[in-house]
């Protein structure tokens, strides 16, 4: 049997516009984290950089 791991990194750089990190909260992370979660079988690992987590 073959497994896979599948990572996603979430970053963006220290100063980025209040306005980026909101566009890709709304279009990108928040979107896969819904999705995933109706999946709980699907098993990957999360990766957020300190400039998101503020």
């Amino acid at each position: 049997m073959k497994k896979l791991l599948f990572g996603i990194h979430n970053h963006q750089p220290v100063g980025n516009f209040d306005w980026v990190l909101r566009f890709a909260y709304e279009k990108s992370y928040f979107p896969f984290l819904e999705i995933a979660r109706d999946y709980p079988e699907f098993k990957f690992a999360l990766h957020i950089t300190g400039p998101l987590w503020e």
